[in-house]
């Protein structure tokens, strides 16, 4: 029988609940990345590849070994080429899902670059102006939060988008990436929101005054 030779990543697993407890933010790729089997299985009972490089995160002594998910694998592709020799030593943010059960999705994500979610829901990482860009063509079409947004009554781009939403005065930055809104009230003060990171947590404010 012919062996083809497989290099393995050695060391120890990054612990993704870790890293996110201690908002962990940034890393450098400090190896190249090497295909290797997973403990999980394909539909078929074939055993799943996963994508396995070391990194360096900031207030650990030694790299640690981490499965890169499609989503990072083609922004650093599209950022630094297809050789991931040439991944090695970049500044990266760090950006980590925490979802029920025990999985955490890592993302790597290089400098000008967004994540964010394609129309079926999963995430990509795109160039910051193809992100921006995006938002924008969706809040326009009402699509932005699916609550019904107005088409925006003024847009000052790149500043912010301004539109208006259940008597509410409303605007995007696409730079911060911050929700805010005012309500005018005769005689009375304004109500403002403002700063709000999530659509979710902005709309959910308004509708809970």
């Amino acid at each position: 029988m012919d062996y083809d030779k497989k290099e393995f990543v050695a060391g120890k697993w990054a612990d993704k609940a870790e890293l996110y407890e201690k908002r962990i933010k940034s890393a450098k790729i400090v190896s190249e990345t090497n295909p290797e089997t997973s403990s999980f299985k394909n539909e078929d009972g074939t055993p799943q590849i996963q994508h396995v490089c070391k990194a360096q995160f900031p207030g650990y002594d030694e790299p640690l070994k981490i499965a890169l998910n499609r989503a990072t694998i083609n922004c650093l592709v599209d950022d630094f080429g297809r050789s991931s020799k040439d991944w090695q030593g970049h500044d990266l943010t760090v950006e980590i899902d925490k979802l029920p059960g025990k999985k955490s999705p890592l993302y790597l994500i290089p400098e000008g670059y967004r994540r964010i979610e394609d129309e079926n829901g999963y995430s990509v990482i795109v160039l910051e102006g193809e992100a921006i860009s995006r938002t924008l063509r969706e809040l326009i079409e009402g699509r932005a939060t699916g609550y019904g947004l107005t088409s925006p009554s003024m847009i000052s781009f790149p500043n912010k988008i301004e539109f208006d939403y259940q008597g509410w005065h409303c605007w995007y930055n696409p730079y911060t990436d911050c929700w805010g809104a005012i309500l005018s009230r005769k005689g009375k003060r304004p109500v403002i929101i403002d700063g709000k990171q999530s659509k979710d947590d902005f709309v959910a404010a308004i509708d809970a005054y």
